[in-house]
């Protein structure tokens, strides 16, 4: 029987030291304002990524055209981000925001029958879009050499 008030004591002692602990940490606003801005300089760069471009085509009303297959993308696929990109002389339309090239490839196979030409390229992709955190922020280009 002590045993076994013994062993009640010794588990309510643990399990009021450890309710009773806590960690207070005390810092000046500098500091969080500093923290703060260091991860939105973070989360605003531009990593190396993949998206699928749906439609490339230069000349006469390609402009046109990049913008009705945009708006088409856009309506059958609302959660998926598109960018219009234009890149002498092409007019491009391409879609989501991939960290890895199977993921992007995902994308393609679930589009391949309405988009057949489509295909996966390389991009910069911004973190916050990346993450979620901003749908509407565009990147810039990927240089030519950039593998």
């Amino acid at each position: 029987m002590k045993k076994i008030v013994f062993i009640i004591a010794i588990i309510f002692s643990v399990s009021t030291i450890c309710a009773t602990n806590s960690i207070r940490v005390i810092q000046s606003q500098d500091v969080e304002t500093l923290n703060t801005k260091f991860i939105d300089y973070k989360t605003n760069q531009a990593v190396t990524g993949f998206r699928v471009n749906i439609f490339s085509e230069s000349g006469n009303n390609s402009k046109t055209a990049a913008f009705q297959a945009r708006t088409t993308f856009m309506t059958d696929y609302p959660d998926i981000p598109t960018y219009l990109v234009f890149e002498e002389p092409f007019f491009k339309i391409k879609v989501g925001n991939f960290r890895s090239r199977i993921e992007a490839q995902g994308l393609l196979k679930q589009i391949q029958t309405t988009y057949p030409n489509a295909f996966v390229v390389k991009d910069a992709i911004n973190m916050r879009a990346l993450l979620g955190l901003d749908k509407t922020v565009e990147t810039p280009a990927m240089p030519e050499n950039g593998n």
